[in-house]
């Protein structure tokens, strides 16, 4: 009876690296550009074509160097919160 090579240690992460990317492959590239695309599109600034921190960024360099004070965002992220505050700046026309 032939003998069977020992079970690598290593076997177990790469079940899991296999079943990572199955999932990463088949579910969150799938779903997350459309739900992305959709934020997005709800803060994306149409008349110039521009990202949000772009509009933000311009407004307030153009702010600071007229010499007007001005409020900086010092990090925002993709929390239900931070997109409304965002939305509600760029409805403001920083």
């Amino acid at each position: 009876m032939p003998s069977r090579a020992p079970v690598s240690r290593h076997q177990p992460h790469l079940a899991s690296a296999l079943l990572w990317a199955l999932v990463f492959s088949g579910i969150i590239l799938r779903k997350r550009p459309i739900k992305s695309g959709k934020a997005y599109e709800l803060i994306w600034n149409k008349d110039l074509n521009e990202s949000p921190l772009k509009t933000l960024t311009r407004a307030q360099s153009e702010k600071v160097a007229e010499g007007e004070n001005t409020t900086v965002i010092p990090c925002l992220n993709d929390s239900p919160r931070s997109l409304n505050q965002l939305t509600d700046l760029i409805s403001e026309n920083l």
